[in-house]
């Protein structure tokens, strides 16, 4: 039994765990595409896929989303950092070599 901080309770965990890296990963799909020009994390918030137009979200929430567009570059750039490294002859650090 799972006990969320908000919603409701549930019992499948990894199922949830499997449902929410498969729409992040789709979100990171979608925010990449974007990349194709230079946007703003706030113009890239603007213009990801949401649960309801951007004009209904309130002004702290806008603020909320363009924070969590500008975590999921920081994420898919940090993730990225080892293939980046090496590609220009870098020594890895041997915590990303295991």
């Amino acid at each position: 039994m799972v006990l969320p901080a908000h919603l409701y309770a549930f019992t499948d965990a990894a199922g949830c765990i499997r449902e929410l890296l498969r729409h992040y990963q789709e979100g990171l799909t979608g925010l990449l595409a974007l990349l194709a020009t230079p946007l703003t994390p706030w113009q890239l918030a603007e213009w990801m896929e949401r649960n309801r137009p951007w004009e209904q979200i309130s002004h702290g929430s806008r603020n909320i989303a363009a924070s969590g567009s500008e975590a999921q570059l920081r994420r898919s750039w940090d993730a990225q950092r080892p293939s980046r490294e090496a590609s220009r002859g870098h020594t890895l650090p041997r915590e990303w070599r295991e």
